[in-house]
């Protein structure tokens, strides 16, 4: 069986070496800035999402899976003013600047908020010996740094809707009257795709056909035979593969003590990655809109909630491959953890009930090609302005 995970494995270290059991937000809230908004950012989605209910007016860029594109401006955002602040006593003030600055564009309705966030980040940086008032101009540059990404949180806030329509059909995926879950995700502009469909998979086995037939007979056979411990796997990875992904990622700049100008890089790279992913990957199950296994034999009993969204490729598949490359890239000393972290996840949605194998075969294969565009990328900024756009 693959090992259970990076996230798991740290956690226990952490356990055994400090007797530290808190939660991943609890620890990333004591390290620096870069980890700290990005949990700032996290709640600020939540607090966001959970106000608007059940009805709210138009999808967010940031739901979902997409809630790595806010996760990527903020890290962008801190990358470019730790940059230019260089080795100021201030640079957590100039990065928790820019970071605010991306989150006040994002939530104006949140100012109280960061402008706490904000206070705590001076009285932090006073018991360190440095003055309010150097705080408070390092963040002035945080924000003048910040610019750029600022421009692109307001961009995205402008972005369109889905307003396609669900094919029906033998083999369709069925709609029950409500769209897709993260059909917007193909409105949205990719930082390295040249298009959404750059990399779209062929198409799956058609319904019905003996290679699709096949496929089902496995679903249902691994179901009626998940043993105890890959079901709690579909539970731990039955969650969103953003946040997974902030955890893993947050893991790794702890384990490995990187400097804050090299954790806001890695985040920001993992997270455009992540978006990336997210639009091909949607691109795809959009093209093809397969059915679920359970939707084709009512006798498979998912371990998990069914998404609502068609199958074919798997989410997990395509997310987990393209992450678990670009950081693998980041630290290789961790890439066969990495990937063993992808293979488990990737495995779980097939022991849940939720994908086919090929779903799972056709993810990897896309998301590691969305994580080869974006570590070419990496290895092309070597010190230059990291990724942009042209914005709307």
């Amino acid at each position: 069986m693959a090992l259970l995970g990076l996230l798991l494995v740290a956690r226990v270290a952490a356990q055994d070496s400090s007797t530290d059991s808190t939660s991943p937000d609890s620890r990333f809230r004591r390290a620096g800035p870069v980890l700290r908004w990005n949990v700032v950012a996290r709640e600020l989605i939540t607090r966001e999402l959970e106000s608007s209910g059940d009805h709210a007016g138009r999808v967010t860029f940031y739901a979902g899976n997409n809630n790595s594109r806010l996760y990527a401006l903020v890290s962008g955002a801190q990358y470019d003013a730790l940059r230019a602040e260089g080795r100021s006593p201030a640079a957590d003030a100039a990065s928790a600047g820019a970071a605010a600055a991306v989150l006040r564009t994002v939530f104006p309705a949140a100012h109280a908020i960061l402008a706490g966030e904000l206070a705590e980040e001076r009285a932090r940086l006073s018991r360190s010996g440095v003055s309010v008032p150097a705080s408070a101009a390092a963040e002035q540059r945080g924000r003048r740094a910040a610019a750029r990404w600022v421009r692109f949180a307001a961009a995205e806030l402008e972005a369109g809707d889905w307003s396609g329509s669900v094919p029906v059909g033998p083999g369709r995926w069925p709609a029950d009257g409500e769209p897709p879950a993260l059909a917007n995700s193909v409105t949205l502009r990719p930082w390295f795709l040249a298009s959404p469909g750059q990399f779209r998979p062929p198409p799956p086995p058609a319904f019905d056909t003996p290679a699709f037939r096949a496929a089902l007979a496995e679903v249902r056979q691994v179901t009626r035979a998940r043993t105890r411990e890959q079901t709690k796997a579909t539970w731990r990875w039955a969650r969103n593969a953003a946040t997974l992904w902030s955890e893993i990622g947050g893991d790794l700049i702890l384990r490995h003590r990187l400097a804050e100008p090299e954790a806001a890089r890695m985040l920001m790279y993992l997270n455009m990655t992540l978006s990336d992913a997210t639009i091909a990957c949607w691109d795809a199950k959009l093209a093809y809109w397969l059915l679920r296994p359970s939707q084709a034999d009512s006798t498979i009993d998912p371990s998990v909630p069914l998404p609502h969204f068609p199958s074919y490729p798997s989410a997990h598949a395509t997310l987990f491959a393209a992450a678990a490359a670009v950081l693998g890239h980041v630290v290789p000393t961790e890439a066969a953890l990495l990937d063993s972290t992808a293979e488990e996840a990737t495995m779980s949605r097939l022991w849940a009930g939720v994908h086919y194998r090929f779903d799972n075969e056709a993810g990897t294969r896309l998301g590691r090609s969305v994580g080869e565009l974006a570590i070419a990328a990496m290895d092309r900024e070597a010190g230059s302005p990291p990724p942009g756009r042209a914005v709307r």
